[in-house]
């Protein structure tokens, strides 16, 4: 029997499988916080619910709740700073507010840049 070797980078392996378990994790404690202020099952939320734009899925006003508990999530987890008042914040297409899962992946991109 001949074994092909290969080599791989466990280091870039590791620190990739890191930020897939911390992306899930971020984006569990979104919809479990969307769940709690909008008073639906967590089963109503999903990676691809969309938070700002025509087909929303939450009003304004449980939207600024959820990104004031952002901030202290990022705050306590990560020591950094969540900054979500700039312009592009709001943009439909740019957003980092436009899923659940761009949210998240923002969140992630804070946390790398450290």
């Amino acid at each position: 029997l001949i074994y092909k070797l290969k080599y791989i980078d466990l280091e870039a392996n590791l620190n990739y499988l890191i930020l897939m378990v911390t992306k899930s994790n971020i984006e569990k404690f979104i919809v479990q916080e969307l769940s709690r202020i909008c008073k639906k099952p967590q089963s109503s939320f999903s990676v691809d619910t969309q938070l700002v734009g025509e087909n929303r899925s939450i009003k304004s006003m449980q939207l600024v709740e959820l990104l004031l508990k952002m901030e202290d999530y990022v705050e306590e987890n990560f020591n950094s700073e969540f900054n979500w008042a700039d312009n592009s914040a709001m943009s439909e297409t740019w957003s980092i507010l436009r899923t659940v899962g761009s949210l998240a992946e923002h969140v992630i991109e804070l946390n790398s840049k450290k």
